[in-house]
């Protein structure tokens, strides 16, 4: 009897539109846009990785005279890729900011819990904390 450890059916097949996420979707995007050359798809290339979510993108595109399907194309990849913290990453991540903060700071807070509760409470008011 043989082993196989591959599936037996077919991956299926990508349409031109579709790209794997593994693959570097600004390249593929940006070298379908036949209006660019290729400094600015370098560029743009650059300002695709260097934001940090699709938010930061957008502002960043909208400096750039380029069409704004490739514009949304852009947004869209970014977002497909964007990080979604769980609320255990959230929260491990906070824990890891309080551990940065200064001894004296850290002292104060266990001193004065109520205080340092509604200080904290007042600095997030506005914010979505979930």
């Amino acid at each position: 009897m043989e082993s196989r450890l591959l599936p037996t059916t077919p991956a299926p097949e990508l349409t031109q539109t579709e790209t794997p996420l593994w693959s570097d979707q600004a390249e593929s995007i940006l070298r379908n846009d036949r209006s660019l050359d290729d400094s600015k798809r370098a560029l743009l290339f650059d300002v695709y990785h260097d934001a940090k979510n699709p938010e930061e993108l957008a502002r960043r595109l909208q400096y750039f005279n380029i069409p704004n399907s490739t514009k949304s194309e852009l947004y869209a990849a970014k977002a497909r890729t964007a990080l979604n913290p769980s609320p255990v990453d959230r929260a491990v991540s906070a824990l890891n900011r309080v551990a940065r903060l200064p001894q004296n700071v850290l002292e104060a807070v266990e001193r004065f819990p109520t205080t340092a509760r509604a200080l904290v409470a007042s600095a997030l008011k506005g914010f979505d904390t979930k």
